[in-house]
């Protein structure tokens, strides 16, 4: 899922390297690096959980939470595949009531 964001998100707007700054950021382990890597591309972290970032020409950039940190809440593969059977088996037992 976050792959998917890095690849798609530099087409909605904003510099690639702006994006790659963030990117690096974001990836790294160490806050100071992190600081340091945003300091040095002239990125202003606006919201304290850095959603919300803009560069040196106030070009704004958004960043989803999935992005900032691991999910905890997120199913994968088969568990995902049988979360969605079992809603989608809640849904019509509901419109089946309704009927």
């Amino acid at each position: 899922m976050r792959d998917e964001f890095w690849d798609t998100q530099p087409h909605y707007g904003g510099d690639k390297a702006m994006w790659d700054a963030i990117k690096a950021a974001c990836q790294s382990d160490d806050m100071a690096t992190s600081r340091l890597i945003l300091e040095t591309a002239g990125i202003i972290v606006a919201r304290h959980d850095m959603t919300v970032v803009y560069d040196e020409r106030g070009v704004k950039y958004e960043l989803p939470k999935y992005v900032l940190c691991e999910p905890s809440n997120l199913l994968q593969g088969e568990a995902a595949e049988q979360q969605q059977q079992l809603e989608m088996a809640q849904r019509q037992q509901q419109q089946q009531a309704v009927a």
